[in-house]
């Protein structure tokens, strides 16, 4: 699973990725939470036994319960070519 967000438009979207393909599970949606330019902006995913939690800046956006049985997966970040990203502080837990 991919979550993404566009700091420029507000943004954010879910996305399921397997074997070469990306599949939209929660469209583009609208957030006030989301900061632009180069204000911080922290993400956080929880997921409990397949229901997974979005956050950002620790305010909750969306939930999203698996329905495939995804038991296994890589973690990654990817960018588009277009808009320049800088991480501080990243930390990835299980």
């Amino acid at each position: 699973y991919a979550f993404l967000i566009d700091s420029q438009s507000k943004r954010y979207r879910i996305a399921q990725h397997t074997d070469k393909d990306e599949k939209t599970v929660v469209d583009w949606k609208r957030s006030t939470v989301i900061k632009d330019g180069a204000e911080e902006n922290v993400l956080e995913v929880r997921d409990e036994k397949g229901k997974m939690s979005f956050y950002i800046k620790g305010e909750f956006v969306d939930d999203y319960t698996d329905k495939d049985g995804v038991t296994s997966g890589v973690v990654g970040l990817y960018v588009s070519d277009s808009v320049p990203i800088a991480f501080s502080d990243l930390e990835i837990r299980k």
